[in-house]
């Protein structure tokens, strides 16, 4: 029985580092989202919108859905809209 108990807090700690690591991993990037409209407030469909991290000049590409939604995913924090 005490050996049982010993795995089970060993399990819950191994799972609780993982919880923590990949919380830390996560703060390295975020994401993006927005909506394209034009200076009267109508959404724009098909719009490309770009976005250029600064630490290596890469650019990346979206293009509005036909809500004007576009989203970025894993974009880090120097990034420029």
């Amino acid at each position: 029985m005490v050996r049982l108990g010993f795995f089970k807090k060993s399990f819950f700690a191994m799972i609780a580092i993982f919880v923590v690591a990949a919380a830390g991993h996560a703060q390295d990037s975020g994401s993006l989202h927005g909506t394209v409209t034009d200076p009267n407030g109508a959404v724009i469909g098909k719009a490309n919108v770009q976005i250029t991290e600064r630490s290596t000049g890469s650019l990346r590409n979206a293009e509005t859905d036909n809500d004007g939604s576009f989203s970025f995913t894993q974009v880090k924090p120097e990034t420029i809209p």
